[in-house]
């Protein structure tokens, strides 16, 4: 037994035992931190939503997400019963984005499935509203897009501003002007005009 041994034996019971306490709170600390109130509130998110946004490790066929899924779908039919799935399952995460604290944001934000989730969701939707050409006016710019529909586009371009900010949501609109069918040919303001993405959301 080398003298630190000897020495350690040599300590109080008590003081050995809280000696023995104290490293294995100090162990416990570094190995699992304790989690602040965005930690707590983005893991509570990350549980309640993993039914559309996580892969089933149970489930050796499932390789995409329930939310991935309906994407595929929506984007194959581009009509409202195949859209549908899509749009309900973003409602429901988007329900519960709503128990996260604003100042949680940031955290929410780094989520990779949420994420995706917001940017291509609004991509499919605004695509799925311009069609194969420019709406012959801005009146049908929502395309067969309901009221329904359009809050919930609504609904995740707040969330796309709240979470990412306005720079990045300004940013990610900028390849539309020459990237939907025939917007190239529109001055920049008749194409926005025509864009779902002008909609006034306090209609809805």
């Amino acid at each position: 037994m080398d003298s630190f041994s000897q020495k350690l034996m040599a300590l109080p019971r008590a003081v050995l035992v809280t000696l023995v306490l104290a490293i294995g709170i100090v162990f416990i600390v570094l190995s699992d931190p304790p989690k602040n109130v965005c930690d707590a509130q983005v893991d509570a998110f990350t549980k309640s939503t993993a039914k559309w946004l996580a892969i089933d490790s149970k489930d050796r066929f499932q390789t995409r997400t329930k939310i991935e899924q309906w994407m595929s779908t929506c984007q194959t039919t581009g009509d409202t019963g195949g859209c549908f799935p899509l749009f309900e399952g973003v409602r429901q995460v988007l329900r519960v984005k709503n128990s996260v604290s604003p100042q949680c944001f940031g955290k929410l934000g780094e989520q990779s499935a949420f994420s995706k989730m917001i940017w291509q969701t609004l991509d499919l939707m605004g695509r799925l509203a311009w069609g194969a050409k420019p709406p012959l006016s801005s009146a049908v710019k929502t395309g067969f897009l309901d009221a329904s529909d359009i809050s919930l586009f609504c609904a995740l371009q707040e969330a796309a501003t709240d979470i990412y900010g306005r720079n990045q949501y300004q940013a990610f609109l900028q390849p539309y002007f020459a990237d939907l069918p025939g917007a190239s040919s529109l001055s920049r303001q008749d194409a926005w005009d025509k864009m779902i993405f002008s909609v006034n959301c306090q209609a809805y």
